[in-house]
């Protein structure tokens, strides 16, 4: 994890411009903090911040980049309305991007709206009908993956 978030640094200093890279940079911090890889450290975590804020800046119109940042994000512990918002942009530009829906489900079970996140994860699963729960907590981090858990067999 440690060299992967390396490159992408590197990356970003070579093409600072290159949003996708502030986006996976931000997720991939976020993933190995919720998986006890990095400390939960203010200063690491406002960082990812940072870089996830950045990469919506330069790259507002990809979906990659509002699906990686915003899956940071609600990972990060921040605002669940944001990142509702930026799943939800993420959806619009490409419906086919099942990490989008995820997304918007976790941030929606985080803002306590279960019959919405419910539906949002049904349409992940209908987008990809081999998500498991596993890949959702890999992705979206565990506390997304635990969050979720009760409204998977609703998913059909």
């Amino acid at each position: 994890m440690s060299e992967a978030r390396a490159h992408l640094l590197r990356s970003v200093d070579v093409d600072p411009s290159f949003g996708l890279g502030h986006a996976q940079y931000a997720l991939l911090t976020a993933l190995a903090r919720n998986i006890g890889v990095l400390p939960d450290d203010k200063v690491l975590v406002d960082g990812a911040v940072s870089a996830a804020d950045h990469a919506i800046g330069l790259d507002h119109g990809s979906s990659e980049v509002l699906g990686h940042a915003g899956c940071a994000l609600c990972d990060l512990g921040q605002n669940a309305e944001d990142s509702l918002t930026e799943a939800q942009a993420s959806g619009r530009r490409d419906p086919r991007l099942h990490l989008a829906r995820v997304l918007q489900a976790a941030a929606l079970e985080r803002l306590e709206r279960r019959p919405e996140a419910a539906a949002a994860l049904s349409s992940a699963h209908r987008l990809r009908p081999q998500l498991s729960l596993s890949e959702v907590a890999i992705t979206h981090g565990r506390r997304a993956g635990e969050g979720l858990a009760p409204l998977w067999g609703e998913t059909g």
